[in-house]
């Protein structure tokens, strides 16, 4: 999770209004301070120790260093209180996708030119050694000529060598994702599966795979078995495979795969996390606790953790654990609104009608057509106004 950044200042750009949201990320317009002119300003969605910080450092120097007509230039790139955050040009044209939504079939002759312009930006990047890993038409911008522009690149490696993803995402986007990728080997022939997969999608109006998410993951888990039998020691593919076993609700399958995963690499902080979540999925709450207080010592500035743990210690009836760990997590991140709606219903059963009804406050702002938390800030008023009726 992370704070609504508008307002804010980084590095010599005024955040101006939120652009988009995507796995890794949150992208602003910004405004330099001096100059007055815009760019996009990508922030991590992470917390960095000093030691990822030096790791950002290096992934994004590799990334700044592309410079090609079709691929989005990065400016500048910092850390400021932990922060990661990129720099860059501003498409103020939108996306492929947005121009061409799902299910409408694109002209050959566009498609053609659109073609060229990527084929050419990934040559470009493959020559430089470079793996986009995530090309979907998401990432694909218009620039103010209407050039095209290949945007993201190298956020997922960024992600993953700087060990902060997402806990719940594998880098890129597995509708478009090569066999080989799903295995954690991605190499240059990645980008051209999904390219290929990106032209099927704009001629067809549909991609080639059809079938629910479920099939998908469970040709993506014949992958993984496979990939396992080649290097059986990756934990990594242990780690995303338990990550496909939990979307698939089979939660101790993905319990073992997080055991091997946390056996091969014992400081993996998302590893706990996740086990944490399948215990807490098996109604195993004491042994997510464990698995939470362990991922808390490994990153202890991630909100999510604090989360979990506190909503494990409601569903065990430990209230007041529970509100201090939904207030550490709203402590990390502000606009935490699943903390504010769980501290609400953990005060209301506390009967601390106050304070609950001030948390449901913040949730109805946000989301007014949430009509659970309104009826229990209805009865939380209600059991206020037995206690002390207003006077007439």
């Amino acid at each position: 999770m992370m704070v609504d950044c508008v307002g804010h200042q980084l590095g010599n750009y005024q955040l101006i209004r939120k652009l988009g949201k995507g796995g890794f990320a949150e992208v602003y317009l910004g405004q330099h301070i001096r100059l007055n002119t815009q760019a996009a300003v990508k922030v991590l969605h992470t917390q960095l120790t000093s030691e990822d910080a030096d790791s950002f450092y290096i992934e994004a120097r590799t990334i700044a260093r592309l410079l090609h007509p079709n691929i989005v230039r990065v400016l500048d790139f910092d850390v400021e209180d932990g922060i990661p955050f990129l720099v860059m040009d501003y498409a103020p044209n939108g996306s492929l996708r947005e121009r061409h939504p799902k299910s409408t079939s694109v002209p050959l002759a566009t498609i053609t030119q659109y073609v060229k312009q990527i084929a050419d930006a990934l040559q470009y990047a493959h020559d430089e050694k470079l793996i986009h890993r995530d090309i979907k038409p998401e990432n694909m911008l218009l620039g103010r000529r209407n050039e095209l522009l290949l945007s993201d690149f190298g956020i997922a490696i960024i992600a993953q060598s700087s060990r902060y993803q997402n806990p719940q995402d594998i880098a890129g986007t597995l509708s478009y994702m090569a066999p080989e990728q799903i295995q954690a080997h991605p190499r240059p022939a990645s980008d051209q599966y999904a390219l290929g997969i990106v032209v099927y999608e704009w001629l067809c109006g549909e991609r080639p795979f059809h079938g629910s998410l479920a099939e998908i993951y469970e040709k993506a888990l014949d992958d993984f078995d496979h990939a396992i039998e080649l290097n059986p020691n990756s934990a990594i593919i242990y780690y995303n495979r338990g990550l496909v076993y939990t979307d698939l609700e089979e939660q101790k399958q993905a319990i073992e795969d997080f055991n091997q995963a946390i056996l091969l690499n014992p400081n993996d902080a998302f590893a706990y996390y996740n086990r944490g979540i399948a215990y807490a999925d098996l109604n195993e709450h004491q042994q997510a606790i464990t698995d939470f207080n362990q991922a808390i010592k490994l990153a202890p500035k991630n909100a999510l953790a604090y989360y979990r743990r506190g909503f494990s210690y409601s569903e065990l009836k430990e209230l007041g654990q529970a509100i201090k760990d939904f207030d550490q997590a709203i402590r990390l991140d502000p606009n935490y609104t699943s903390a504010y709606r769980s501290r609400g219903l953990a005060s209301f059963e506390l009967k601390e009608y106050q304070q609950a009804i001030q948390d449901f406050d913040y949730v109805l702002r946000l989301d007014p057509d949430d009509s659970f938390v309104q009826n229990y800030r209805d009865l939380a008023n209600k059991k206020l106004n037995r206690r002390w009726p207003l006077r007439p």
